[in-house]
């Protein structure tokens, strides 16, 4: 589920499994959304990051910008993980 609940759950469940990454795609305004890759140590500060900073709708609060929001997030033992789960190519557009 496409959340603020969702994204916890994510982190979570990612600390549970004892996976490395957790990847949040994020709609800022560009051509292209962008993926931030979290590591396993930054979990906790990031969960709360997030949840100070996004709405429970993954909708940036502070930003005069109403188009800056999370749209989408993975875990995983690797990077390629996180690019397969995001569905990244079919969602951006080919990096080719």
């Amino acid at each position: 589920m496409l959340t603020l609940e969702g994204l916890n759950e994510c982190f979570k469940e990612a600390l549970s499994r004892g996976l490395k990454y957790v990847g949040v795609r994020i709609a800022i305004g560009l051509t292209r959304e962008e993926v931030i890759i979290n590591p396993r140590e930054n979990f906790e500060e990031k969960m709360a990051y997030y949840s100070h900073v996004y709405d429970e709708n993954l909708r940036h609060k502070y930003s005069e910008d109403k188009d800056i929001r999370i749209t989408g997030f993975a875990y995983g033992a690797s990077f390629a993980d996180i690019e397969l789960d995001l569905d990244f190519y079919n969602t951006t557009g080919s990096l080719n």
